[in-house]
C-alpha cells in the first residue's frame, strides 16, 4: 500500500499518491489490475489478528484527515475494507471522467 508521504486527507491520497501512481503504471502497460488483500474469516491469519485486537476504526472519507500512523490504521480489516472501497470508488469515478 502506497504511503501517504505530505498529504493530510485522504482526497489528497487519491489525487496525489495513489492516481499518479496508477497512471504512471498505465504509461507503460495497456491495462492494471488493482487487487485488493483480505483476510477471509474462517482463516488463521484473520483469528490471529482478531485475538490480537486493534486499531479503533476510523472514517474514511474524502474530507476526512489520514490519520499519524499509517501502518496502525491499516492493521484494522475495518479500516482497509473502506479505504480499497474509497479508492476503488474514486478510480472509477476518475475513469467515468476519463472517457467522457
Amino acid at each position: 500500500m502506497l504511503r501517504p508521504g505530505s498529504v493530510t486527507m485522504f482526497d489528497e491520497y487519491v489525487n496525489e499518491v495513489f492516481m499518479p501512481f496508477i497512471y504512471s503504471q498505465l504509461a507503460s502497460v495497456s491495462r492494471v489490475d488493482v487487487v485488493w488483500d483480505r483476510y477471509d474469516a474462517a482463516s488463521i491469519k484473520f483469528l490471529a489478528r482478531t485475538k490480537r485486537g486493534g486499531p479503533i476504526c476510523e472514517q474514511v472519507s474524502a474530507s476526512a484527515p489520514i490519520p499519524h500512523n499509517w501502518h496502525d490504521f491499516k492493521r484494522s480489516d475495518a479500516n482497509k475494507t473502506a479505504l480499497f472501497s474509497f479508492l476503488a470508488e474514486k478510480m472509477c469515478m476518475q475513469a467515468a471522467d476519463t472517457v467522457q
